[in-house]
């Protein structure tokens, strides 16, 4: 799968290569997160008929909610099923953070609806949708320390609904950070140790954001009558 994502740079066409590199990303997790998320990449949806920017990959849930349309080859998904988004790039960069803050934000914006989950002996209540997780993912970087002061002040420049929580710099290494913008330095120097660590630290932050909320689709059918 390394092999995979690092033999997309050698797409000679930009646009191309962008493609396969994302796909190649979405593979990737596809093979290595449980069954109950999808990922795909599209747009968001809210019930207020709000759409995301374009999103290179997102995470979202395959069990309770459905993709609400596909049209084109593009997929619209319900902001109350998403987990997490991504921006998938060749290189980090200053730009390139901000660029995928500003994509992660318009996720974060989106309205989501929650209604009770109904089980076997009665009822849980309305649960509160989680923060959606925001990421970026590179094949390289040219800034030196890697997880140097660069990376945290651009990271730090980030308002609250922009902040990335993790990143992916395949060949040398995977971040973390908090909500106070400190930046662990989890690996370097290896792309399969890079990739390893990035894909158990995600593990980790959907286990803890649990299952989706249930979306309301009485609003939803509300919000299409309206329309």
């Amino acid at each position: 799968m390394v092999a995979c994502l690092l033999s997309s740079r050698q797409v000679s066409h930009a646009g191309e290569m962008g493609s396969a590199t994302e796909e190649n990303w979405r593979e990737l997790l596809r093979a290595y997160l449980p069954g109950r998320y999808a990922v795909e990449g599209g747009f968001m949806i809210d019930v207020d008929g709000r759409e995301s920017q374009q999103l290179d990959l997102i995470i979202f849930d395959r069990q309770y909610s459905p993709v609400l349309f596909e049209t084109g080859g593009v997929l619209y998904v319900p902001a109350e099923s998403v987990y997490g988004v991504f921006e998938v790039k060749q290189e980090l960069s200053r730009r390139q953070v901000k660029y995928a803050g500003e994509k992660i934000a318009s996720a974060r914006h989106l309205r989501r609806t929650s209604v009770p989950i109904v089980h076997a002996g009665g009822e849980y209540p309305p649960k509160e949708p989680s923060r959606i997780l925001g990421g970026i993912l590179t094949t390289l970087s040219d800034w030196n320390p890697l997880f140097g002061d660069p990376l945290a002040n651009s990271l730090r420049s980030l308002s609250e609904e922009q902040r990335l929580d993790i990143g992916c710099v395949l060949q040398h290494g995977a971040f973390t950070t908090d909500p106070h913008g400190s930046i662990p330095s989890l690996t370097s120097g290896q792309a399969d140790l890079s990739l390893v660590t990035f894909v158990f630290e995600l593990l980790g932050m959907l286990q803890r954001v649990g299952t989706a909320s249930a979306m309301d689709y009485r609003q939803w059918l509300e919000g299409v009558s309206s329309t």
